[in-house]
């Protein structure tokens, strides 16, 4: 499988609509990382840390002006200076309980941060109207692992992902011991997707689960195909497309977008389909005319109005 850039060039983002070429797959490019910035012409500082560049690395960054949105999406570019190596190279440990990663480390905040703030709007509708509109490609052999290991430690803080999010979503939260503030025993937390007010013990751990707002086999077929691996394992562990969730309403979910499935609580309904947006925005994937046309409706009625949802990490 060839693997490719998940920004495309900044130059290519237009304030309109893609048109569908018949036929073709990805006929034009999704919206790039730091579209704004880059068609103004505005630059950033080499000792200022956002996006690619993870803040302990910062300082190591080339001297030159470095521009948002570098033309092979891996890496922040300064004018003259060699492209940094792929952020996300290493090497997985194997323990068989947490997978220790050892590449360079994502700092998510820092990157939704940057990648926010270079927006002309976040109005969510004026970003779907940024995104492609592609029929979905069939499943071929996609599998879960394609996504990398399950919950791997990413942005390196000692926790799995999974517990990231138990420890961001729940109330009243309980960990393993004193000295283990990871490992989630159990906690409270209204669960979106039915509802209803869960409890959760981490001996029945089937019974509340992490949920993919963007599903991956979904993200596979709108897209991800595309994306280099590690760039899968970033979507798969990112906390702005993840969200606690009751185990029957994920199930009832499974992959489905915002035309065949939404959220029980009303409540969470715009932010729902705002941060799918944002997902499909930020990892270059599109959406069908199916999806964008139930997302405008919404966009358009009771979530008018409704933006891009700010990175928010309580933990």
């Amino acid at each position: 499988m060839k693997e490719s850039s998940p920004v495309p060039d900044s130059s290519t983002w237009t304030p309109r609509r893609y048109e569908r070429i018949a036929g073709m797959k990805r006929t034009l490019p999704a919206l790039a990382l730091a579209a704004g910035l880059a068609l103004t012409g505005c630059t950033v500082s080499s000792n200022t840390s956002f996006g690619f560049v993870e803040q302990s690395n910062a300082s190591a960054a080339p001297s030159a002006n470095w521009i948002l949105g570098s033309p092979d999406g891996r890496a922040f570019a300064g004018e003259g200076s060699d492209q940094l190596a792929d952020r996300r190279g290493g090497r997985w440990g194997s323990d068989g309980t947490a997978y220790e990663w050892d590449g360079e480390l994502i700092n998510f905040r820092a990157e939704w941060d940057a990648f926010l703030a270079a927006l002309p709007s976040r109005d969510a509708l004026d970003v779907l109207e940024r995104i492609s509109i592609v029929e979905k490609d069939p499943y071929n052999d996609y599998s879960r692992e394609l996504f990398g290991e399950r919950w791997v430690d990413v942005d390196g803080n000692g926790c799995s992902t999974r517990n990231d999010i138990l420890g961001r979503d729940l109330d009243n939260v309980k960990f393993k011991s004193k000295d283990d503030t990871c490992k989630v025993r159990s906690g409270d937390f209204h669960d979106a997707y039915s509802d209803a007010d869960i409890h959760f013990d981490a001996n029945d751990s089937k019974a509340v689960q992490i949920d993919h707002i963007v599903a991956l086999s979904n993200a596979w077929r709108t897209g991800a195909q595309d994306l280099a691996e590690t760039d899968r394992i970033a979507l798969a562990n990112d906390p702005y497309n993840l969200v606690a969730s009751d185990g029957d309403a994920n199930y009832d979910k499974s992959n489905a977008d915002a035309s065949e499935w939404l959220p029980a609580d009303d409540d969470f309904v715009c932010e729902y389909i705002a941060r799918q947006i944002g997902v499909k925005a930020r990892y270059g994937l599109w959406v069908t005319d199916k999806e964008d046309a139930a997302l405008q409706d919404l966009l358009e009625g009771k979530c008018a109005g409704t933006e891009l949802p700010a990175y928010d990490e309580s933990r």
